[in-house]
């Protein structure tokens, strides 16, 4: 699980990103109980007890950093968790699934951008959202991103099998 330093990537206050989230997002940070414990816990030192929802085999490994990189976000496995009460399980996480998206990254990436306002945040659920349901209609966007950033997600097992 991640330190709370890593959520606070994501989860900063009004201030945060030179003001680059905007205000109905702060908002939840006042109000959802689970925000609220992850900036004390920043606050305090005092690490969060996770409670896991997301759970692969032991025999798989993720590297977040990467997938992050390439532009995919967390909605493509995470779906909308700034929605959600409870955290769940959006998608299966098999293997299939897996190779779908490695298959056909077009799909699944986003052009991303921490500080450039032309690009979406990579946390920004809603316009990634947005973006790929738009995706259906333009995959020419998809395509130019996978041959733009070169990517070529592996399809052998050792990729995520050790």
């Amino acid at each position: 699980m991640p330190d709370t330093a890593t959520c606070m990537n994501c989860h900063v206050g009004e201030a945060g990103l030179g003001g680059y989230l905007n205000n109905r997002l702060w908002q939840a940070h006042e109000t959802n109980e689970n925000l609220v414990t992850v900036r004390t816990s920043y606050e305090t030192g005092e690490p969060i007890r996770w409670q896991r929802v997301h759970k692969l085999p032991d025999y798989v490994q993720f590297n977040h950093s990467v997938h992050l990189k390439a532009g995919v976000s967390c909605y493509s496995c995470h779906g909308r968790v700034d929605q959600l009460e409870i955290v769940r399980q959006e998608e299966s996480l098999a293997m299939a699934w897996c190779l779908e998206c490695h298959r056909n990254p077009q799909k699944y990436l986003v052009d991303v951008g921490d500080t450039d306002m032309s690009k979406i945040r990579i946390t920004d659920l809603a316009k990634v959202a947005a973006e790929l349901k738009n995706r259906a209609s333009n995959p020419e966007a998809g395509m130019r991103l996978v041959q733009e950033k070169q990517i070529q997600p592996p399809e052998h097992c050792g990729a995520c099998h050790y």
